[in-house]
């Protein structure tokens, strides 16, 4: 008996739609979800260990600095880590989260328990906390606003508020240089040049994607004129 011939629009086009395929993107938002955790739990294990918490209290700092990079570059990404873009809010809360983990770290395990340490500090980290704590602030509205409900009450200014989004980035990076890092195995500035770059290359990435797609968009409507 021969084979019967299909047309292609009868051959099922081999797509990632099944719902049991997780995007890539959601998968590195539950991994980063994973890290949130066991930072948290092994907050509570080493919780005496100062110099451990003070070590986990960058590494948390970093990881927010992280999930605010791949938050501004969500939408450029979005064809290489397919998922992505949808998971942008996700990982906007997650920074929030990281930042929230990492101030309460560096007030218990490094101005030893009070605001009022930060004084003991030189100068130059003083600035440098300040900035985080700046940073910090901007991103509470934001995070308080990520939902669908502030979508529909706020409509255009929604948008606009969470434009922050950049001037939290700006200072988490000035916030770092700032105080520094003290890695065991990893040399301090290399570290603070190699985070700086990546989150002014998110920034500049997404500024030109964005100008790129407004000049477009004005190319079409004058050609349809």
């Amino acid at each position: 008996m021969a084979l019967e011939h299909s047309s292609p629009r009868e051959i099922p086009a081999l797509q990632t739609e099944n719902p049991q395929v997780k995007p890539l993107g959601r998968w590195l938002v539950w991994g980063l979800g994973a890290l949130f955790f066991l930072c948290l739990i092994g907050g509570y294990i080493s919780a005496s260990d100062h110099l451990i918490q003070q070590r986990a209290c960058e590494l948390e700092g970093h990881l927010a600095l992280l999930c605010l990079g791949l938050t501004l570059v969500a939408r450029p990404l979005d064809a290489r880590i397919p998922g992505i873009l949808t998971q942008r809010r996700s990982l906007g809360l997650l920074a929030f989260a990281f930042t929230i983990q990492h101030t309460w770290n560096t007030i218990v395990h490094v101005l030893g328990g009070t605001l009022d340490g930060m004084f003991f500090l030189p100068l130059d980290m003083q600035l440098g906390v300040t900035l985080g704590v700046f940073s910090l602030l901007v991103m509470v509205p934001l995070a308080l606003t990520s939902n669908n409900l502030s979508v529909r009450l706020l409509k255009k200014s929604w948008k606009s508020l969470h434009l922050g989004v950049f001037y939290a980035a700006a200072l988490a990076v000035l916030h770092t240089l700032g105080t520094g890092v003290h890695y065991l195995v990893v040399a301090q500035a290399p570290l603070q040049m190699a985070c700086t770059c990546l989150l002014i290359g998110g920034v500049l990435w997404v500024w030109n994607a964005r100008e790129a797609k407004a000049e477009k968009v004005l190319t079409e409507n004058s050609g349809e004129e």
